[in-house]
């Protein structure tokens, strides 16, 4: 029996949208770079995943050291996966206004990679960053699919319209979630800093240091 041929891709994720549409990353085992592939009924698109430099991100890019931790490993897989999504589709949208919310979005989307690598407290709110990704993106990328499918095949009837009237009306408020979950992140830390002002307060005006209403 023949040797069996080693393909030189792995598939490390494969998530199915719909009926139509399927999102993979594909791992080049010869460079370590990986791949977004968003497949659309017969039609599809590839693109390597950057780091925030804009470079292609391979096994030896600087990522969060998540080799201990299966669903942090997980979760940064996604938003890897996502961001190549937000990306791709920002990259077919012509309408400004639309494209500068989703740039507003995988801003803040590195901004929360990027937590990962430099806090390690950041760990235990896996499981509540893993369950917003899973309960709101799949909806998000939905919605701007069908918004790009309008504006490629140049909808006009009043369906059209109406749909993408409200993509634009509810991409502002899309944007604001996911800094206000940015803003999470930060919810114990804060906590913390406000409990030290207060005792610092407390201490200087005790010793005649400040006047305090």
């Amino acid at each position: 029996m023949g040797k069996k041929k080693e393909t030189r891709f792995e598939i490390i994720l494969d998530e199915k949208i719909d009926i139509m549409s399927t999102n993979r990353i594909l791992r080049d085992k010869q460079t370590g770079v990986s791949y977004f592939l968003h497949i659309w009924g017969y039609g599809g698109g590839l693109t390597p995943l950057l780091d925030r430099e804009g470079k292609p991100l391979t096994d030896m890019a600087e990522k969060p050291d998540v080799s201990d931790d299966g669903e942090l490993k997980r979760l940064t897989d996604k938003i890897d996966m996502h961001l190549s999504e937000i990306r791709l589709l920002n990259n077919h949208i012509e309408d400004t206004a639309v494209s500068g919310e989703l740039s507003g979005i995988e801003k803040t989307m590195r901004a929360i990679q990027k937590q990962f690598k430099e806090e390690t407290k950041i760990i235990r709110k896996t499981s509540e960053l893993t369950q917003f990704f899973d309960y709101y993106m799949p909806a998000i990328v939905k919605i701007l699919n069908s918004y790009r499918r309008i504006e490629t095949h140049e909808l006009t009837g009043e369906n059209a319209m109406e749909t993408k009237k409200q993509v634009c009306e509810i991409l502002p408020f899309i944007n604001r979630a996911f800094e206000k979950e940015l803003d999470f992140m930060f919810t114990d830390e804060m906590l913390d800093v406000t409990t030290d002002i207060k005792v610092l307060e407390s201490m200087l005006s005790k010793d005649g240091l400040i006047d305090k209403p």
